[in-house]
């Protein structure tokens, strides 16, 4: 084999060597632009107003490796009743602003926030109230890890006349799970409504 060839084939196998390197993935911050539950069509949390409202944050963040922010200029985000609870299905964090600047509400029609898949959530500087629902009225995550910072959380109902409440903060699921809450409050939440089998399991 010449020289000219030999050159060309390790030329070959340097870039085949650095093409195969993939670096790790760059954190990025998605930050929640609106309280309204849906944004226009083919909306991508582009930075363009009004594009990203929380449920397309959480659908567009990396698992593991986005951040989602909730800055003081959306106070309220308001949920759809016929939009369900906001879906966590990945490992990532939710931070806004303090419970006093950011306000997450149901307005009593749904569940606020439901984690699956076993995953690792934090969630910090929030209100969490009005959500409504027989199992985790705030919060239902299927025995994944969740951590919650700073979170108020308040005027949730679970369960209700003669129906059983399973938690406004609900930790499920065949599999070992982990609650870990800091700095936060519980206020004003209901479980269970009274009557025969109107008993509740808890607050948490």
């Amino acid at each position: 084999m010449d020289r000219k060839t030999t050159n060309s084939l390790l030329a070959l196998t340097l870039a085949i060597a650095v093409l195969g390197i993939a670096g790790p993935a760059q954190a990025a911050t998605i930050t929640v632009n609106t309280g309204s539950d849906t944004t226009p069509s083919g909306s991508e949390c582009l930075g363009v107003a009004g594009d990203c409202s929380l449920r397309r944050a959480l659908d567009k963040a990396v698992s593991g490796v986005d951040n989602i922010v909730i800055p003081a200029s959306v106070p309220t985000i308001t949920l759809v009743a016929g939009n369900g609870s906001l879906h966590v299905q990945k490992d990532l964090t939710i931070s806004g602003q303090g419970p006093g600047s950011n306000t997450i509400t149901g307005q009593d029609n749904l569940g606020l926030i439901a984690i699956t898949g076993l995953r690792t959530v934090t969630i910090s500087g929030v209100t969490l109230t009005h959500g409504k629902a027989t199992t985790g009225a705030a919060i239902d995550t299927d025995a994944g890890h969740l951590t919650l910072n700073n979170v108020a959380v308040t005027n949730n109902t679970s369960g209700g006349s003669d129906l059983e409440g399973f938690g406004v903060v609900h930790v499920g699921g065949a599999s070992p799970g982990s609650l870990n809450i800091t700095g936060s409050s519980f206020s004003s939440n209901h479980v269970g409504g009274g009557g025969t089998s109107g008993t509740g399991f808890g607050v948490v």
